[in-house]
């Protein structure tokens, strides 16, 4: 009780009606069929997470975990990790998301402060260079062995930033550098579908108010410029596409969660073993891929992530390798994507 170990905050969401819902479906939970209670049931846990996300507090150890994993190289200085900082705070505040007192107040110094404890626990490492006639150069490194506590710190503040990671990736992939806010909406769709299990979508905007969303905030953050002349029309930047691969980096991990469950069901036939044996499979088969460099986040090796995997490729007609063609469109989609992460 003596010691100070910083802030907590506790917000509470704006209430929402049990009976307003059942109003909105003109029926009572005793009158639905069980088909209409699950999708009630859905319905409610997505409001409820979204409104817990609504006022969650983006906290500095959240961010800066956030910032070095997205970071593009294995050894990094602070000055990187405080552009990547800047980053996540700018498109924070464009879309008027709690911040941590300290965030708004001195973001530089917490930095400073935040990343002399990730190296006192071990989470990066420090290497001092010394040049002649000149003070030494600090650069940093992630221990491989504790980026799960870095991700743990990450994950906190993921949900914020996964609309403009959709956007970014789709906005990379793209053969020109113009493109419309129509031009990502169908991509966009795929994406969320994709990640159903991974991230809540807000149910009461379209997808396409959050594309636009997402695309005004990436104009105000200097991410895109809208075209001169033609209207709804935007194109990118060499300095804006370095952002969009920094925000798109949220999702690298999901991709190669979902690569490795692709590759087990492309080598095992339908009903070949029991389901608890199947995600020990798909363990020591990630593993496998790890080791020989096909899997670069470690991260990825989440049996969650697997056990959403497998139910997204089960409710889509994959089942095993007696389904080759849908296994290889999914197995397609995830590699372009993957390749936009290794052209960084």
């Amino acid at each position: 009780m003596k010691k100070k170990y910083g802030k907590i905050y506790i917000n509470f969401h704006e209430p929402f009606s049990l009976q307003d819902l059942l109003i909105k479906n003109n029926s009572t939970i005793h009158e639905m069929t069980s088909k209409e209670q699950n999708i009630l049931c859905r319905e409610l846990g997505h409001r409820i997470i979204s409104a817990i996300e609504e006022v969650s507090v983006a906290t500095p150890y959240s961010l800066a975990a956030s910032a070095i994993l997205n970071n593009s190289y294995h050894k990094f200085t602070y000055d990187q990790i405080n552009i990547n900082l800047t980053i996540l705070l700018n498109h924070l505040i464009t879309h008027k998301f709690e911040l941590a007192d300290t965030l708004r107040k001195d973001p530089e110094r917490v930095l400073k402060h935040i990343l002399e404890h990730f190296v006192q626990r071990k989470f990066i490492e420090k290497i001092v260079i010394y040049r002649e006639k000149s003070s030494p150069g600090i650069l940093y490194k992630i221990n491989e062995n504790k980026r799960s506590n870095l991700e743990y710190y990450k994950n906190n503040v993921v949900s914020f930033f996964i609309p403009a990671a959709y956007s970014a990736l789709i906005i990379l992939n793209m053969e020109t550098e113009q493109f419309t806010a129509k031009d990502l909406y169908d991509d966009y769709i795929i994406l969320v579908n994709m990640f159903i299990n991974e991230f809540t979508s807000n149910i009461d905007h379209t997808y396409e108010y959050l594309v636009r969303k997402t695309i005004k905030g990436f104009i105000n953050n200097s991410v895109i410029v809208p075209h001169p002349t033609l209207p709804d029309t935007y194109h990118t930047t060499a300095a804006g596409n370095r952002k969009l691969k920094f925000f798109s980096s949220f999702l690298k991990a999901y991709f190669e969660s979902y690569l490795i469950t692709l590759n087990f069901f492309e080598r095992y036939k339908r009903n070949s073993m029991k389901p608890e044996d199947r995600l020990n499979k798909i363990q020591s088969l990630g593993a496998e891929m790890f080791r020989q460099n096909q899997i670069e986040c470690m991260e990825a090796l989440s049996s969650i992530n697997y056990q959403n995997a497998v139910d997204f490729y089960t409710r889509n007609g994959i089942r095993g390798s007696d389904d080759k063609k849908k296994i290889t469109d999914y197995k397609n989609t995830i590699q372009k994507y993957l390749n936009i992460f290794k052209s960084k």
